[in-house]
């Protein structure tokens, strides 16, 4: 392996990678996410007979890991997660509504992702519920109950879009919402600005 990525971020996840590269010549681990305050048990085999270098998406994390295993601090360095700014551009929103058929003058809220409780999904629907004068477009799997029993008229939910539509409801929308209770380094948010749409997030290390 020359390069592993671990899109997950678990402590378990975690331990699996180490199995997977211990004493071998991998030579670089882009560990998505990562709180690490929960990694003592296998940061120090890790580092010491594992991979070369250790690649963290967040600048934050990787001081973090520096200070608490200043023993691997060498091979760890930030790596931003990009954006691809060609595709994910800002546009006007009449066009972008219009190409979706949504109205001109709604304010229009999205949340782009599964909606469960470990993204906040008990949140989102407490901010539709008190919120009824605006318009809110969830696209994702859904995972919560509550939500899809609530029948509420300004609620439009969509489990699946072609992914190149994504664009477009970024750009017709005046908010998106990422509203994830863990510490993880996901697209949407960037996704939002890079449109020029601003986002509402939890006040996570990750944000």
């Amino acid at each position: 392996i020359d390069i592993l990525v671990d899109m997950a971020g678990t402590s378990e996840v975690a331990l699996a990678m180490f199995f997977a590269t211990a004493f071998t010549k991998t030579k670089e681990i882009f560990y998505v996410q990562g709180n690490p305050y929960w990694y003592y048990l296998w940061f120090f085999p890790f580092s010491q007979f594992s991979v070369g270098r250790f690649l963290f998406a967040s600048k934050e994390i990787e001081e973090k890991f520096k200070t608490l295993f200043p023993f691997g601090s060498e091979k760890m360095f930030y790596l931003p997660n990009p954006i691809d700014i060609h595709k994910f551009r800002q546009m006007d929103k009449t066009p972008a509504r219009k190409k979706l058929g949504l109205s001109p003058n709604e304010k229009i809220i999205v949340q782009i992702g599964r909606i469960e409780p470990a993204q906040g999904s008990d949140y989102l629907l407490e901010i539709v519920k008190r919120n009824p004068d605006k318009k809110f477009i969830f696209i994702g799997k859904l995972k919560d109950e509550n939500i899809s029993s609530s029948n509420l008229k300004n609620l439009n939910l969509l489990e699946f879009i072609p992914h190149e539509e994504t664009i477009l409801y970024y750009n017709a929308a005046d908010l998106s919402i990422f509203l994830t209770k863990r510490n993880s380094y996901p697209f949407p948010q960037r996704e939002s600005i890079a449109c020029g749409t601003p986002v509402m997030v939890f006040d996570i290390g990750a944000f």
